[in-house]
């Protein structure tokens, strides 16, 4: 019995240690600019970027996501 409990601990901490390697990796990867907005394909404003450099939205596209986002949670409200 207590080879399988400590089989099951290894096992355990190896799945653990991957998945901090993972996460830890995933963090120290190099912030990626986009220059074209992924849902119109325009241009990021150079204004937006300089504040905000991971924006994947043009400022339009993501008022708009913004607004229908709002707009989504105030109908989950009404029910």
């Amino acid at each position: 019995m207590a080879d399988e409990v400590d089989r099951a601990q290894e096992l355990e901490l190896r799945q653990r240690n991957v998945a901090v390697a993972a996460l830890q990796a995933k963090l120290n990867a190099p912030l990626v600019i986009v220059e074209n907005c992924i849902e119109c394909d325009d241009e990021i404003e150079p204004e937006r970027r300089a504040v905000m450099p991971s924006a994947r939205r043009c400022i339009e596209c993501e008022q708009r996501r913004e607004q229908a986002r709002r707009q989504a949670r105030r109908r989950l409200k009404r029910r």
